[in-house]
């Protein structure tokens, strides 16, 4: 059942794409063409859509922002079978490590390291353990509570001086 909108022409704002309205209910996004449609998602994917939404919302921008090109999610969370989970483990999977990472140093920073949480998520001691000696190998960390903040996050971090 469609719930959403269609959103044809993106229209830039301040040079952020305007999905605010679209965000704040929690919604999904599907390609189609040249527009965006949103239906409404599960409630226990909302930390997975919003952070969809980021890399999406990072490819679009990329135009302007180049760097934009090197965020990237690192597949570490995830329900998996037993025999799965071993085999990551073995490849180097390492629990509490954040969702997304953006190689692209600024200033004093070598990279931006941002863990992704519903709005009512919380942090793990894993999670607070790896940003403390994130933040102490020279990184900027970040725990954003959905899309927007993780958008404000990312742009502040950009838009410093390299």
């Amino acid at each position: 059942k469609f719930v959403g909108k269609i959103v044809r022409n993106v229209r830039l704002v301040g040079g952020h794409m305007c999905y605010t309205e679209i965000v704040k209910e929690y919604t999904r996004r599907r390609l189609c063409g040249r527009c965006l449609c949103f239906w409404r998602f599960s409630v226990q994917h909302i930390e997975d859509t919003e952070q969809t939404l980021v890399i999406r919302w990072a490819e679009l921008q990329s135009c302007k922002y180049p760097d934009l090109e090197m965020l990237f999610h690192i597949p570490n969370g995830g329900k998996r079978n037993v025999r799965e989970a071993a085999r990551f483990k073995q490849m180097g999977v390492k629990a509490g490590v954040p969702d997304l990472f953006l190689a692209a140093p600024r200033g004093t920073f070598h990279g931006l390291f941002i863990e992704m949480k519903s709005p009512k998520g919380t942090v793990s001691e894993n999670q607070k353990k790896w940003l403390k000696r994130l933040t102490k190998q020279g990184y900027d960390t970040a725990v954003c509570y959905g899309f927007e903040e993780a958008r404000d996050k990312i742009m502040e971090y950009i838009l410093r001086k390299t």
